[in-house]
């Protein structure tokens, strides 16, 4: 089941965010239309018993006017809630299978989140 968070965007319309803990993924929602989805992959580190996710996927330009709204910083917020830390890769060039690369906006919101504490690096 997931759990439940309603936020206010910077143009003020009311968000849906579902958390799924047991799929890793948090979908953001404008009313029945979905807006787009963080995913995560869970990451083992010997030296720490923080929980640790990746952000692998994430996307919020399934309709056009939902970027630059403060929704991604809400969803990072919002699990951290549960306990995580999420991390993110560098951008460094390189493609990944995983998908956890950095393209378009993911550079400068990985770096305006990592100013703000919000994310690790991995």
């Amino acid at each position: 089941m997931a759990e439940h968070k309603a936020i206010t965007d910077r143009h003020g319309r009311t968000i849906d965010l579902y958390f799924d803990e047991d799929n890793l993924w948090c979908t953001a929602k404008d009313g029945a239309t979905v807006i787009g989805r963080f995913e995560f992959d869970e990451i083992e580190e010997e030296h720490t018993r923080a929980a640790l996710l990746l952000l692998r996927e994430c996307f919020l330009d399934n309709t056009p006017g939902y970027t630059h709204c403060g929704i991604g910083t809400a969803i990072i917020e919002f699990v951290a809630e549960y306990g995580y830390t999420v991390l993110m890769r560098e951008h460094d060039g390189n493609e990944r299978g995983d998908g956890s690369h950095l393209i378009g906006d993911g550079p400068g919101f990985a770096s305006a989140l990592e100013r703000r504490n919000l994310i690790a690096r991995y």
